[in-house]
C-alpha cells in the first residue's frame, strides 16, 4: 500500500506529489568481509543521535569483524532513516567524512536524484511529524516494530521546484540551528544542575583518611544505626493494595524519582507482619538494593512512612545519627564497591556496618542538613527549569518544521 503524507488540500502550483522512490537513486551494497584487513566506518541505528539528528562516533571495524547487516554503501548527502521503531525518528544526513563508508540494513538510504530532490529538503522533511506519523502507521509487529525500505520508498511526498526546496532548506537550516543551540545550552544547564548535589556532598563529607573538621569524629556505621535486611513473603501475602503497611520492592525504589518512598505497589496487613516476624521499619530508614544488577543503579531512598521491604533490600535504621545526615552521607558511597561479585552481586550487612561515618555534633548535623536541603532544592528547581527550556526548544523545532511544510500538507 502506498503511504499518504498529505490531506486533500491542493498543493501550490508546480508542486506535484511523487513517490519517494521516484526521486531517489538506487544504492549499492557490499560485503566488507571480502576485504578482511581493511577498515571501514560502520553506521548503525545506535550511531544516530535522535536529538541532534546526526551521526556520532560510528565505530571503525575491520572487514573480518563486520556484522552481517553491514551491507549498504553510503554517500555524502544521503539521508538515513531507521526502519526499526520509526516513531523514534532516528534520521541523519551523511557528511563528507563518511562518503563511501557502510551502514546497516536497518537504515533505509535515501539518495536524492540531484536534479529532482535536494538532500537538505528531504532531510528536514523526514523530521516532520507528517513523515513520522505516516511511517509509524505502516509499522507491523509489536515485538519488533519495523517498516520495510519499500514502504518508505512508496511514500508520497510533496515536491516543490528545486529552487524552492533550496529556499525552504536554507531557512530551516538557520532556524533549526538556533533551536538546537538553545536545546544544547539547556541540556548543559540541566546536566550541571544534576551534578551539583554530588559536588556539594563531596565538599561536605571527608573521605576516609582525610582530616576531619574540629569537633567531628569517625564512627563505625553499625554503632549509630541498625543494619537490617528485608524479608521474603510467601506469594499469598503479597498483592494487597488497601492496607496500611507498604511492602516495598526494588521496583518501587526505581519508580521513585526523589529520595523518599512513601508508597509501594503492594501493601501487607500489620498483623500479618507480626505473625511472620517481619521487621516494620520506621520513617527515616534509609533503604537500598543489596543484590543483583539493582546494586549498580546505586539507588538509595528514605522511608516516608513505616514500611516492610523485601529481602532484596537492606535498610539503615538510625539510632545515634540524624536520618538526613545519614542519607546525604550515604549518597557518597557506591553500592557496587560494597558488593561481593563472585557470582551474583550481593552486599553483606557486615560490609555496611564497618563503614566509617564522619560525625559532627547533632546540632552541626542539623545545621549542615538544613543548608544542604536548601541547596539541593535549588539545584532541583534549576534542573526542572533547564529541562523545560530544552523541551521548549524541541517544541520550537517541531513548530518550525510544521510551518515550513504547511503549504504542502
Amino acid at each position: 500500500m502506498t503511504g499518504a503524507l498529505h490531506t486533500n488540500r491542493p498543493l501550490p502550483e508546480g508542486w506535484p506529489r511523487v513517490r519517494l522512490g521516484e526521486v531517489c537513486q538506487s544504492i549499492t551494497t557490499t560485503d566488507p568481509r571480502t576485504k578482511p584487513d581493511d577498515y571501514f566506518s560502520y553506521v548503525e541505528i545506535s550511531s544516530i543521535n535522535r536529538k541532534t539528528k546526526s551521526i556520532e562516533n560510528p565505530p571503525e571495524l575491520l572487514g573480518s569483524d563486520a556484522p552481517s547487516r553491514a551491507k549498504r554503501i553510503i554517500h555524502t548527502g544521503d539521508v538515513l532513516v531507521a526502519t526499526t521503531r520509526p516513531n523514534l525518528n532516528a534520521v541523519a544526513l551523511v557528511g563528507e567524512e563518511l562518503h563511501e563508508q557502510i551502514c546497516s540494513t536497518g537504515l533505509c538510504v535515501l539518495r536524492p536524484i540531484k536534479t529532482k530532490l535536494y538532500s537538505f529538503y528531504i532531510y528536514y522533511f523526514t523530521m516532520s511529524e507528517h513523515f513520522i506519523t505516516s511511517v509509524s502507521n505502516l509499522v507491523q509487529g509489536a515485538m519488533y516494530p519495523a517498516v520495510t525500505d519499500k514502504q518508505v520508498y512508496d511514500l508520497n511526498i510533496p515536491l516543490p521546484p528545486l529552487d524552492e526546496q533550496h529556499r525552504i532548506a536554507a531557512r530551516l537550516s538557520e532556524q533549526m540551528a538556533a533551536a538546537e543551540r538553545a536545546r544544547r545550552n539547556a541540556d548543559q544547564m540541566a546536566e550541571a544542575a544534576r551534578a551539583l548535589p554530588s559536588a556539594l556532598l563531596r565538599e561536605i563529607f571527608p573521605l576516609r583518611g582525610e582530616n576531619l573538621p574540629q569537633g567531628w569524629r569517625w564512627i563505625r556505621l553499625g554503632d549509630v544505626c541498625n543494619v537490617v535486611s528485608g524479608v521474603g513473603f510467601k506469594r499469598q501475602y503479597q498483592g494487597f493494595t488497601s492496607l496500611p503497611i507498604p511492602f516495598i520492592k526494588v521496583s518501587d525504589m526505581n519508580n521513585s524519582r526523589g529520595s523518599a518512598v512513601s508508597h509501594a505497589t503492594n501493601t501487607i496487613d500489620e498483623d500479618i507482619t507480626k505473625v511472620l516476624g517481619a521487621k516494620i521499619c520506621p520513617v527515616g530508614t534509609v533503604i537500598f538494593p543489596k543484590v543483583g544488577g539493582a546494586v549498580y543503579t546505586n539507588k538509595k531512598r528514605v522511608l516516608a512512612s513505616k514500611a516492610v521491604f523485601d529481602n532484596n533490600i537492606m535498610g539503615l535504621v538510625p539510632t545515634g545519627v540524624s536520618s538526613d545526615w545519614l542519607f546525604y552521607w550515604f549518597q557518597t558511597i557506591r553500592l557496587a564497591s560494597l558488593a561481593n561479585v563472585q557470582a551474583l552481586p550481593s552486599i553483606k550487612g557486615s560490609a555496611v556496618k564497618n563503614l566509617l561515618l564522619p560525625l559532627p555534633s547533632l546540632g552541626e548535623q542539623q545545621r549542615i542538613v538544613t543548608l544542604l536541603n536548601e541547596q539541593v532544592a535549588a539545584a532541583e528547581r534549576a534542573r526542572q527549569e533547564a529541562e523545560q527550556q530544552a523541551e521548549a526548544a524541541g517544541a520550537v523545532a517541531a513548530a518550525l518544521l510544521r510551518e515550513a511544510f504547511a503549504p504542502a500538507l
